[in-house]
């Protein structure tokens, strides 16, 4: 086992110590409980077991298998029969089956030094004939191994068995079946041909445990651990604030789950830039940005040249459509996104003949748009989750209208439009634009829309422009329709098709010279178009970190969604739309 040297470490948490690997694992137990109870069966009986943890890429595999290692070393006593072989995480040098091997004996002579000079025997052996070093390496090991468990510890199997290549594959898994000593958990980001494909030798050899994205209160739990941790006491006490839980929402919309992105984006905040977010954000973007150019860099030519273009792109496109540009064939262009697909750096969406193609990871796509100094989108979105998380669900809205002048201004909504809002103006003479002052003018529109039609709202926002002009609050308006959105997703947007149109062309030109309404806008048009047709194609205007907010928006009306239903025309019942993690 490796020593650890480092407390924190955000792309090689193996080197870290085993108080801090313990410290900052979440969400993974019922996992590592299965993966040492299969470890233990493997060392106490004849029966082996061989794990294979598959996750993408900043998921956790090295911080979950270091912490394996050490809670081995702590459940079995010294008279087990166990040699443990941990390798590096990044093993380059395999090219062959005798250079495992000599991996393995190298990962031994950690605990055991006399294997040095055994290892230095196999290179005397290889520099005078070849053709027996191989031969001489699997003796040594077996002599080193007779009578105990060869536990082998492993990352990027992947990468292992493209050195291997099939011969080297096929040695490796007849010393397995002949040795019957070696259990095995090694880690992968994706399942690749070599344990998929029935003509494989390891086809149906390991046991599959996928390390799933984690969920917003796992994340949660992260983020509050890493602080303690960095002895951040007030920015654990604030995370479990509503404010800082809806601020940790945030961030667990743009992390979308992975492991590494919480880590990273840990050691910018404080309290106080968690409350910002733009700040953390941009920090966070830079320090990912040599991560994600480095997966760039293995990709293959023709895969770079589709993942740039899909970056650039930054809304889901045909095949057909990234072929052109990209000056690929279709059959081409169809047989590298497989590939892409299968690595997890792009997703695919079928609606009919056509298959729409995005960039996974919402991340990589914005790292790459900072990277050429696009930075206006990143903060405008980082803005806009701000108020969208800290917008409070409608059914806890009714709360705030029941209190003083903030009920009576939201009763009288329901009466002309300007009547609401000239009351609402003289509460807002006096007092702060936020919290229950904000929900009420949510409330106001929303009321007023279904009551007077969609073409009541660009009205209602033009006067509200009016009143918040002189309070030096510049992103009110966008606040404002950011709410109103987020109203109206549970319930649906009421009124005829055609009423919305004039609005939303109505609102674009009111309000095209306020950059904090340009997303909500977008997203209010993607909205409402699909809620009227029911049909998904009209989200994919939308990149996916938008489309993702808009999950749960019924379709239009009752009678509209079973006809639909009854002649089988695309719905929400049969979404193809990545689901958010």
């Amino acid at each position: 086992m490796r020593p650890g040297l480092l407390r924190s470490s955000r792309y090689s948490p193996g080197n870290m110590d085993r108080e801090s690997l313990e410290s900052l694992f979440v969400g993974r137990h019922d996992v590592m409980e299965d993966v040492l109870s299969r470890i233990a069966k493997s060392i106490r009986s004849p029966e082996k077991h061989y794990i294979l943890l598959v996750g993408p890429r900043g998921s956790g595999k090295t911080h979950f298998l270091a912490l394996t290692c050490h809670r081995l070393m702590d459940r079995f006593e010294a008279g087990d029969s166990i040699a443990v072989a941990m390798l590096n995480e990044e093993e380059w040098g395999v090219a062959s089956f005798l250079d495992l091997i000599v991996r393995i004996l190298r990962a031994l002579a950690r605990q055991a030094p006399a294997l040095d000079a055994e290892i230095a025997a196999i290179c005397d052996r290889f520099a005078k004939d070849p053709a027996n070093a191989e031969s001489f390496a699997v003796a040594r090991l077996r002599e080193h191994t007779r009578g105990k468990t060869l536990l082998l510890l492993c990352e990027n199997l992947v990468e292992i068995f493209q050195g291997l290549g099939e011969e080297g594959q096929k040695r490796w898994r007849a010393a397995i079946q002949e040795d019957g000593n070696w259990t095995i958990v090694a880690s992968t980001p994706s399942l690749f041909p070599a344990v998929r494909l029935q003509e494989s030798p390891f086809y149906g050899f390991f046991t599959i445990r996928a390390l799933e994205k984690i969920d917003f209160d796992t994340g949660l739990l992260l983020l509050a651990r890493k602080a303690v941790h960095g002895g951040k006491t007030e920015l654990a006490e604030f995370l479990r604030t509503p404010l800082g839980r809806a601020r940790a929402r945030a961030i667990h919309h743009l992390a979308a789950g992975n492991h590494r992105t919480y880590v990273v984006l840990s050691d910018f905040l404080d309290k106080d830039s968690l409350e910002d977010l733009v700040g953390p954000f941009m920090q966070m973007i830079d320090d990912l940005t040599p991560y994600y150019q480095d997966r760039m860099r293995v990709l293959p030519p023709a895969q770079r040249k589709i993942v740039e273009f899909l970056c650039l792109k930054a809304r889901p496109t045909t095949i057909k459509d990234i072929a052109t540009p990209c000056l690929m064939s279709h059959q081409s262009t169809a047989k590298q996104i497989g590939e892409l697909e299968t690595s997890g750096l792009v997703s695919r969406m079928r609606f009919g003949r056509n298959t729409f193609c995005e960039i996974s990871e919402p991340l990589m796509r914005i790292c790459m748009e900072v990277k050429d100094n696009e930075t206006r989108y990143f903060r405008l979105f980082v803005e806009f989750l701000r108020h969208w998380f800290t917008t409070r669900k409608p059914e806890r809205q009714h709360a705030a209208f029941q209190h003083n002048d903030v009920d009576h201004v939201h009763g009288r909504a329901a009466q002309p439009l300007s009547t609401a809002l000239d009351m609402l103006g003289s509460v807002l003479e006096h007092e702060d634009f936020e919290g229950q002052h904000l929900e009420a003018t949510v409330g106001i529109l929303t009321v007023s829309v279904r009551t007077f039609g969609p073409r009541s709202l660009p009205e209602g926002l033009a006067k509200l422009r009016g009143l918040l002009k002189e309070r030096a609050d510049r992103d009110a308006v966008g606040r404002i329709l950011t709410g109103f959105l987020k109203a109206n997703i549970d319930d649906g947007f009421a009124g005829p098709l055609a009423d919305w149109e004039v609005a939303l062309e109505s609102l674009t030109s009111s309000l095209a010279d306020l950059p904090d309404c340009r997303i909500p806008l977008e997203m209010l048009r993607a909205a409402v178009t699909y809620t009227r047709s029911g049909d998904e194609r009209h989200l994919l205007s939308l990149p996916l970190e938008q489309r993702q907010l808009l999950e749960d928006i019924p379709l239009a009306a009752s009678g509209e969604r079973d006809a639909r239903l009854r002649t089988g025309s695309p719905g929400r019942q049969a979404s193809s739309l990545p689901a958010q993690a």
